[in-house]
Parts: C-alpha cells; structure tokens; sequence
C-alpha cells in the first residue's frame, strides 16, 4: 500500500547504467520478476525528486548538469530486502563521497532537499514474505562489485496509475 505521507507524482532524476551493467541488471531483475510477477519499470538509480511543475527552465538545468557531473563507479554491497514496495528487493550501493557529491550536485540544481539518501537499485517491487524473496534470488549469478552510471533520466512518476516515464535523457561524458 502506499502511504498518503509519500510523494507519489511528479519528476524525478533518476540514474541509469552504461550498457553491459544495465543488461546484467536487466537479467536478474527479468529473474526475479518471473518468480514474483512485479510491475514492469526501468532499471534505475533514483536521485532527487519530486518537481512538481516541468517547464523550459527545469530541463535547461537538466541539460547543464552535463556541464559539472561525469560518469561513475557504483560500488555494490550485496541484494537485500526491505518491506517498503518499492524496495521490496534490491542492490544495495555504497553511499560514499563521490556519489554523495554527484547527488549533492544534482539536488542543488533543483533546489531540492534531501534528509536521508539510501542508494539502491530495486529489482523487485511488491510485497512478498521473506521467504519467498530469498526464493527468487537463490539461482542469481555473483554480483559485480561495480556499475557504472553514466546517464541520467528527467522521469515522470505516477505511483498510483504504476507510471515510470522517462521523459529526457542525458548521456554523461
């Protein structure tokens, strides 16, 4: 169920992943899904959100990000499991410095505020026993240690309606 206290509408930056790392992500998340039956949405890292209104204004400081963010190194720490929908299982990343800066820098373009940044990279969305979720994951390939994010989404999010748009795309250099 998702909570009246939550944001479920609006514009959001996500995170997405150079080519072979979102296709090994892809895989096991098609795994997954296949035991679980989630809903279908992007492979993602989620970084700020929500902006109510989009105009010209937000996507140039969308598009100027290109100009102070390059690509990263993720580290990955291990698959865990969570109650919450929307991190019902998923990659769990190490919130270090340099990504801590890249959000930083990504939040202040936006003017955004952000209390409590917990990178993860959901796999699953839904709710299911713990069981069941150690189930899914049994047969999964070994975890890279890295990924590598370089390109960022300007996504239009609908949690009611089960809308992930991605509306823009910026390729990082």
């Amino acid at each position: 169920m998702i909570t009246e206290s939550r944001n479920t509408k609006g514009y959001w930056i996500w995170g997405g992943f150079e080519q072979n790392d979102k296709l090994f992500i892809d895989t096991i998340k098609f795994k997954i899904n296949k035991k679980l039956k989630g809903p279908i949405f992007d492979s993602h890292l989620t970084f700020s959100g929500p902006i109510k209104e989009l105009d010209e204004s937000i996507l140039d400081r969308f598009y100027r990000l290109k100009e102070t963010i390059h690509p990263i190194k993720l580290n990955i720490n291990t698959i865990s499991f969570n109650k919450d929908y929307y991190r019902s299982i998923y990659l769990d990343i190490e919130n270090g410095p340099n990504l801590g800066k890249f959000k930083d820098q990504i939040d202040s373009t936006f003017q955004l505020i952000s209390n409590d940044y917990s990178p993860h990279i959901s796999l699953y969305y839904g709710y299911k026993n713990i069981k069941i979720k150690k189930k899914a994951i049994s047969n999964l390939p070994k975890l890279p240690t890295q990924i590598k994010l370089d390109k960022l989404f300007f996504v239009y999010v609908n949690e009611i309606k089960k809308v992930w748009d991605i509306r823009e795309i910026l390729l990082l250099e």
